[in-house]
């Protein structure tokens, strides 16, 4: 079951990011402070993503991508081919950043993949450790920020009026010609570049967390234990709901803005925790028949999750996008989400097709063959660093 559940969790991670980057991509998540009106098209979907979502999901992955290399990647074996696919994730991360998505992590995975080859022969003491003061150092950072920005005090009606200036101008870009949106892409990468950096920390503790996790195949030792299962989904949700509820009320209110990275800082606390209790919750989900069912759809999908989250990014630059119908800043966040429900379950029932009546079928996409190709992979391989599904 080891493999085919770090599958699932992939592909239940895939489920989390798609919401967080629709909501950048489509620009709803500009309209979704309390202050903007929009009460229940907009700030209540701002909210349920922020608090069940947002950090949580990617650090799931991270975690999945740490585990992963642990399984395809013993200490001291030659890491030539993981590189080489490194290099092939880089590169296509930094295409889908300028053509699709400029919030791109798959160039903030490669980055950080070669940092996991490069200590793959650490102790596992040591990797924790590290791991520890990297999420320590994320939040003490943002903490930082977030008292400084209450330092500076209430944001001021010109203030407000700014950035809501820039944000009609980044709407009517993205709102134009191919060339304008490609334009705008490259610009607004840069950005996220930043962002990557902050974030970088606590991505590099969750693959290092996977990292040992995969040495000591946790995923197969949770999976025969219920009770620990169930203690973790308590102890994660009671520690980590309200930290992630009061970071999504200083995100959108009705706390002002100058709350955000206050709340940021809270949601990097609850993220681990929050993450955990998802991942328990789908252990014990797959002891059902009707769970089990599901949690192979999930499998599936998440062997082909870098095809996917590519593809994901695809429907939403076509429809938001000046690549497509130009629709950025026009949609309300209800209807993103409900565009993300259906999103979804397209993608887990192609999945499933594809593999016909035998769930533990190998299967890759277009992305993962190109990775493996690069890589020199002769098989298709079902866990391959993260099979570098993203």
């Amino acid at each position: 079951m080891r493999t085919r559940a770090i599958d699932a969790l992939r592909g239940f991670a895939l489920a989390g990011i798609l919401p967080v980057n629709a909501f950048l991509l489509s620009g709803a998540h500009r309209r979704g402070h309390l202050g903007d009106g929009g009460l229940w098209a907009d700030w209540l979907p701002a909210l349920l993503v922020t608090t069940v979502l947002e950090m949580k999901f990617y650090l799931l992955f991270s975690f999945v991508f740490g585990y992963s290399f642990a399984l395809t990647l013993p200490r001291g074996h030659a890491p030539a081919r993981h590189v080489r696919r490194l290099v092939a994730l880089f590169a296509l991360g930094a295409v889908h950043a300028v053509v699709l998505f400029p919030g791109d992590i798959l160039t903030t995975y490669a980055v950080l993949g070669v940092v996991l080859i490069l200590v793959r022969s650490v102790s596992a003491r040591t990797l924790l450790w590290v791991a520890g003061g990297l999420l320590v150092l994320f939040v003490g950072v943002l903490l930082a920020i977030g008292l400084w920005s209450l330092a500076l005090g209430p944001w001021t009606a010109a203030d407000i009026a700014a950035v809501e200036a820039g944000e009609r101008a980044l709407a009517g870009r993205y709102q134009q010609g191919p060339a304008q949106t490609i334009l705008e892409n490259a610009r607004m990468s840069g950005v996220y570049v930043v962002g990557g950096l902050l974030a970088a920390p606590d991505i590099l503790f969750a693959m290092l967390c996977g990292l040992v996790a995969g040495r000591r195949g946790l995923a197969e030792q949770v999976a025969r234990q219920p009770a620990l299962q169930r203690r973790a989904v308590l102890t994660g949700l009671a520690g980590g709901l309200p930290l992630a509820l009061f970071a999504a009320v200083c995100t959108h209110g009705p706390l002002g803005r100058e709350w955000i990275y206050v709340g940021k800082a809270a949601n990097a606390v609850s993220a681990p925790l929050l993450a955990a209790a998802y991942a328990a919750g789908l252990f014990l989900l797959w002891r059902s028949v009707r769970g089990k069912r599901l949690c192979e759809a999930l499998a599936v999908t998440g062997r082909l999750s870098l095809t996917h989250y590519l593809t994901q990014s695809l429907v939403m630059a076509s429809l938001f996008t000046g690549l497509g119908l130009g629709l950025y800043g026009r949609w309300s966040g209800a209807a993103v989400l409900g565009l993300c429900v259906a999103l979804y379950a397209a993608q887990v029932w192609i999945s499933v097709l594809s593999c016909g009546r035998v769930p533990e079928r190998p299967v890759r996409g277009p992305a993962e063959w190109l990775v493996s190709l690069v890589g020199g992979s002769r098989g298709v391989r079902r866990d391959g660093p993260g099979a570098l599904r993203p």
